[in-house]
């Protein structure tokens, strides 16, 4: 994919590569990318990871295995260590967390990041609302540019919600 020589210069001089199955892509906030949440599902920050402790978390699954329970103690730590500049977010029906996604509040920039959705919950939208509700995070915050990088499986999504891709 062509990328701008300025992104591109930027991301080389802080050590990132972009691969085959990982493209970096940015959208520019103009106030018009939030996008409704399906019926039945609320979109909501999550502060109370426990839920994970019985029901599969979106990204890492069933949280049982050692690699798992601390990748969930982390993003608890980030949310409370830096509760301005770390917003997760949850799309829940119910009691269930259907699908998460985090926004980090950088000094230079907002990223995207472990946007994902059960299984039996994809193709319904709430990947797409997610996305547009931690980009209305970032405008209200005062960011006017978002990055992320997507997977295969991502990129249509973020096309589709007006990413460009970068690199």
């Amino acid at each position: 994919p062509a990328c701008t020589r300025g992104m591109r210069n930027m991301l080389r001089m802080k050590g990132l590569r972009c691969t085959s199955n990982l493209t970096g892509m940015a959208i520019t906030l103009e106030g018009g990318q939030r996008a409704d949440a399906p019926a039945g599902i609320e979109l909501r920050r999550l502060q109370d990871f426990s839920i994970f402790r019985d029901e599969p978390h979106p990204v890492l699954g069933g949280v049982r295995s050692g690699a798992a329970k601390r990748s969930l103690e982390e993003m608890v730590f980030l949310q409370e260590a830096f509760p301005e500049q770390v917003y997760h977010l949850g799309a829940c029906s119910g009691r269930c967390v259907v699908g998460v996604a985090t926004l980090f509040l950088g000094p230079e920039s907002a990223g995207i990041y472990d946007v994902a959705v059960l299984p039996e919950w994809r193709r319904r939208g709430i990947g797409t609302a997610m996305t547009g509700e931690l980009c209305h995070h970032a405008r209200l915050k005062g960011y006017d540019r978002v990055v992320l990088v997507a997977s295969k499986d991502g990129r249509f999504l973020y096309r589709e919600f007006g990413f460009q891709e970068v690199c």
